[in-house]
């Protein structure tokens, strides 16, 4: 038998297909006839007679964990000796959604440091939880198992399997989901949740906030300014740029309520639309209900107030600069029209559950703005997802200034002085000038640029999801994801 080396792969994709014959191997002697869910009987029973295997397929991840569909797969010869028969059509389409939990978050900049695995059972009891408080907007989880220095979660293959990331980037989103979502996240809100729940995933974020305050202080102190970020940055100073950070280290430590603390749009599961014509006069170009299913609850802690908003708006936002620059900024009110329709749904939500008072939704607010000023400031400097954004690749460049532009100017407000005493109209009305001035400028910047025609995702186009395993991942490290996901149809 030769050695591994000489198996022609590189060390991605050798240890990628080492882990998906690890969770097959797992999954295959976990599951039993005599489990109390029915998928998982169903995946027993196919087993044992032989006439099924169980397949898989890579989901996301890599960075810190990896994501699979398992499924059953027919025997090729009882295939051939029941095409006919419709017997076997439930076990065919019974599904797992698996997670496989690393001890390492490849994107913290310690090579070091331990990110506990702990964390994936704080997620099992998280989506018990949540399943309660919000039914039907979470998948039901299975099994929860030990596989060496890992940990393995299988939940319920929701129905509901397309990021709703896509539908921001295809330009037009579901209003029902927008007021869905907001209800469903403010009970999760008012619950209860103990001060040191998951408290690890909290120190493994913070720990890249110094790398993000240098790349700030190096624009800061950089007197020749040749960008609107680097003038920004000149002109509060490197002591101002320190301070958002600080503030923002104080502020991820604080103890409000309950977070799921990664709840952006593509860990937010909706119907896959019946049809992808953008153009089309129907409005039928969502599922017929209007469902979501909230997902990866590994960072779930009791953090600051506004986190979660902050995380909801990041790639909407996104998504409004990138379609801009693109010539399509049509779709810029209809996007924020969905994210005024949650925060109105939240607050009121907020207010009727909890009986909070117009200071809790002020400081809410603005943390809220602070926090996606911090998230569109990573997008810009980490590439965090630009790869699936609607931009062609020779505006990345302009797209990286106007999201850290904006996610600046937003950190300013939340983190700093500007926000302070003010209303929620008055931070609304700063948010919203923040987008329409941004806007203007691409405007003026492109004028005479033809418009280039809104692309669906590619991430629909390839039945592939996109998750945080792309944190701290520049374009060029994810020539080899980019190329899986234009030969996913080799291994479906």
């Amino acid at each position: 038998m030769g050695n591994a080396e000489d198996d022609g792969l590189n060390e991605y994709d050798r240890d990628k297909n080492q882990k998906q014959s690890l969770v097959l191997h797992t999954i295959a002697s976990a599951c039993t006839t005599s489990s109390q869910f029915a998928d998982v009987q169903a995946i027993a029973i196919a087993l044992e007679s032989k006439k099924f295997s169980l397949g898989i397929q890579n989901l996301s991840g890599g960075y810190t964990n990896y994501t699979y569909k398992v499924f059953l797969v027919p025997s090729v010869d009882d295939e051939e000796q029941n095409n006919d028969d419709d017997s076997d059509v439930t076990e065919t389409q019974t599904a797992l959604f698996v997670k496989l939990c690393f001890p390492r978050a490849f994107w913290n900049p310690d090579p070091e440091y331990v990110y506990d695995v702990e964390r994936i059972a704080n997620e099992y009891e998280m989506m018990l939880r949540f399943a309660k408080l919000a039914p039907g907007c979470v998948a039901t989880p299975y099994l929860l198992l030990d596989v060496g220095d890992m940990k393995l979660l299988a939940t319920q293959w929701n129905p509901d399997d397309e990021q709703m990331g896509n539908q921001f980037i295809d330009g037009v989103a579901d209003e029902r989901v927008a007021k869905k979502l907001a209800a469903a996240v403010a009970a999760f809100h008012c619950s209860h949740i103990d001060a040191d729940f998951n408290t690890d995933a909290r120190d493994c974020m913070i720990d890249i906030f110094p790398s993000m305050e240098d790349l700030l202080l190096k624009m800061a102190t950089n007197e020749t300014a040749s960008s609107r970020m680097k003038e920004l940055t000149l002109e509060l100073g490197a002591d101002g740029c320190s301070k958002l950070f600080d503030a923002a280290t104080k502020s991820y430590r604080e103890q409000d309520i309950p977070c799921h603390a990664d709840l952006h749009m593509f860990n937010i599961m909706v119907e896959k639309k019946p049809q992808i014509d953008l153009f089309s006069e129907q409005d039928d170009i969502f599922g017929e209900n209007g469902t979501f299913c909230i997902c990866d609850w590994e960072m779930t802690m009791k953090g600051p107030l506004g986190l979660d908003m902050g995380r909801v708006y990041s790639i909407p936002v996104a998504c409004i600069l990138a379609h801009a620059i693109s010539g399509n900024s049509d779709v810029v009110d209809g996007i924020l029209a969905w994210l005024n329709l949650y925060w109105n749904e939240y607050s009121d939500t907020m207010t009727k559950k909890s009986g909070q008072s117009t200071n809790f939704l002020c400081t809410s607010y603005r943390n809220a703005m602070a926090w996606l000023g911090w998230k569109l400031y990573a997008i810009s400097i980490f590439e965090w997802f630009v790869p699936f954004l609607p931009i062609e690749s020779g505006d990345v460049g302009s797209l990286k200034e106007s999201v850290g532009v904006v996610g600046f100017t937003l950190m300013k407000l939340g983190f700093g002085e500007g926000g302070e005493g003010l209303t929620v109209d008055e931070l609304h009305s700063r948010f919203n000038s923040t987008i329409s001035d941004e806007i203007d400028h691409i405007k003026s910047s492109r004028r005479g640029r033809p418009s280039l025609r809104r692309k669906s995702s590619i991430l629909r186009q390839s039945n592939r999801r996109v998750s945080d395993a792309f944190k701290g991942m520049g374009r060029e490290s994810l020539k080899k994801m980019i190329s899986d996901l234009s030969q996913v149809g080799l291994d479906k």
